[in-house]
């Protein structure tokens, strides 16, 4: 496929393009020198006569222009507009006249204020205020436009702090690279270039409509949902900075205590599980390593149920491993084992249901010996 990506020598291009060029011949047009190895256009992500040229006998078209990230100033919010709103339009417009009906546009999950202290996914409407917020969710409102006026299909990515291979799980953004956390503490994971490339990539070939879909590499405090991208697109984040467990390591799917067992968490546990801590939640978030976390909070059985299938796809990706305590068909509680934000440490929690805390420390003995 020929893909033009405009803006493609900026900071999210730099991420994906050495993978989409090994997949797809690539055109960029920018002001700035392109990398090696894909074909450069000089020239102005605002300007229609250079979109219009670079659009040329492409197949598809990547916006990811990008303009100042200074925007405390009057130029600096024209800036922001330019890039964000009028810079889209034209891409499409461009793409269109030339007979390019297909695209995809990077946005943030910037559309979206309060990031880090609430979940979300596409349903929710997009409602963020500032500047930078605000001029993305115009620009979507653009791509929405194109499906509608010029029946032209766009998937638009909503992304979560894109970062370097190498800065992973911090922010490569500003420099040095910055870890973020949820409002409750827990570290929220960067997108990895890997991933972030992939994504684009499965975004090319999926064709649609106008669509928005979730992209975040978060595995740890689970904030956005993935789902969207993980049934329409096939997309699923996957990079680790190195293996949780080695390839060698033959991870326990048992435990047996004579009050309990530990088993691997499934959606086959969904009802139970709900049941379970929500008859809890108050003693669940006394429980030492849940004090100040996010969870549990109300959710549906739904919710739960798609919350067990991520913990049941990271014991099988090896990622992670969180297992059901249970006593027969009874759930009691749950283990959950996952990479700590100290290299080579293991983060581990648990709770069991408060009619059940006589087996808090049984269980965290149990575990203890076991790991």
């Amino acid at each position: 496929m020929r893909v033009l990506v405009v803006g493609g020598s900026g900071y999210v291009a730099g991420l994906i393009l050495p993978l989409l060029a090994r997949r797809h011949a690539i055109r960029v047009l920018d002001r700035r020198p392109a990398p090696d190895g894909v074909e450069y256009l000089a020239g102005s992500a605002t300007d229609y006569a250079d979109l219009r040229r670079a659009a040329e006998g492409v197949d598809a078209v990547v916006h990811c222009a990008m303009g100042s990230t200074d925007w405390d100033t009057p130029a600096a919010a024209a800036d922001a507009y330019d890039m964000n709103v009028k810079s889209v339009h034209l891409t499409l417009l461009a793409a269109r006249d030339a007979g390019v009906c297909h695209a995809v546009h990077i946005s943030s999950l910037s559309v979206y204020r309060d990031l880090t202290a609430r979940r979300l996914d596409e349903s929710v409407p997009p409602d963020a205020t500032d500047l930078y917020g605000l001029t993305k969710r115009l620009g979507e409102q653009v791509c929405l436009a194109a499906g509608a006026e010029w029946g032209m299909s766009v998937n638009i990515l909503r992304l979560a702090w894109p970062t370097p291979d190498d800065a992973w799980p911090a922010w490569g953004g500003p420099q040095p690279p910055e870890l973020r956390h949820a409002a409750d503490g827990t570290l929220i994971e960067a997108t990895a270039a890997t991933d972030l490339a992939a994504a684009v990539l499965a975004a090319l070939d999926h064709r649609d409509g106008v669509q928005r879909f979730v992209i975040s590499g978060d595995g740890s405090a689970r904030l956005w949902s993935t789902d969207k991208a993980r049934q329409v697109l096939g997309w699923t984040p996957t990079f680790r900075a190195g293996p949780f467990v080695p390839p060698e390591f033959a991870v326990p799917r048992l435990l047996v205590h004579p009050h309990f067992r530990l088993v691997p968490l499934g959606p086959e546990h969904n009802d139970r599980d709900h049941r379970a801590w929500t008859s809890s939640m108050e003693h669940i978030h006394r429980t030492p390593g849940f004090e100040k976390h996010d969870w549990p909070h109300p959710m549906t059985p739904a919710e739960n149920l798609r919350d067990l299938r991520q913990h049941a796809e990271d014991f099988q990706q090896r990622t992670g491993f969180t297992y059901s305590v249970t006593a027969g068909d009874d759930v009691l509680g749950c283990v959950y084992i996952y990479p700590s934000q100290r290299r080579g440490w293991a983060a581990v929690r648990s709770w069991v249901r408060e009619d059940r805390a006589d087996l808090d420390v049984p269980l965290h003995a149990a575990v203890s010996q076991w790991l």
